[in-house]
C-alpha cells in the first residue's frame, strides 16, 4: 500500500490538491482530508506535512479521527523550518491518563 502525504504551505491554496507541488494553505484543510484517506483502505500511512513558513493559528482541533488506525497511522510532521504559533493555553486539569487501547496505537518510544 502507498503512503498518502498532504502538504501545507503558507503560500498554498486550499483549493489545491494538497500534493507537494500544490499544497494546501491551512492545517485545517489538510486535517479535513485525513479521515477519508484513512477510511479508504488505500494507504498504509497518512501524513500531514507542514512546509517551511509560519502558521499562525487560533486553534487546531485534533480528534481520534486524526490518529488513524493500527493499519493506517496518521502523523503530523513539520519540516523545512515550519513554525506553528498561536493557540490557547491548555489547563493541565483537563487531561487524564490514557488507557491501554490508546497506548497500543502509539509508537513504542511514545508510550
Amino acid at each position: 500500500m502507498d503512503i498518502k502525504n498532504f502538504y501545507v504551505s503558507p503560500q498554498g491554496c486550499n483549493s489545491n490538491c494538497g500534493c507537494e507541488d500544490k499544497p494546501f494553505a491551512t492545517i485545517d484543510m489538510a486535517l479535513s482530508k485525513v479521515k477519508d484517506a484513512v477510511s479508504s483502505g488505500k494507504y498504509s500511512q497518512v501524513n500531514v506535512i507542514l512546509l517551511k513558513g509560519e502558521y499562525n493559528v487560533e486553534s487546531i482541533k485534533l480528534t481520534k479521527e486524526h490518529s488513524g488506525t493500527m493499519e493506517c497511522p496518521v502523523a503530523i510532521k513539520a519540516i523545512d523550518g515550519a513554525v506553528v504559533s498561536g493557540g490557547r493555553v491548555l489547563d493541565f486539569n483537563d487531561f487524564g491518563a490514557i488507557d491501554d487501547s490508546i497506548k497500543e496505537r502509539l509508537y513504542e518510544s511514545a508510550r
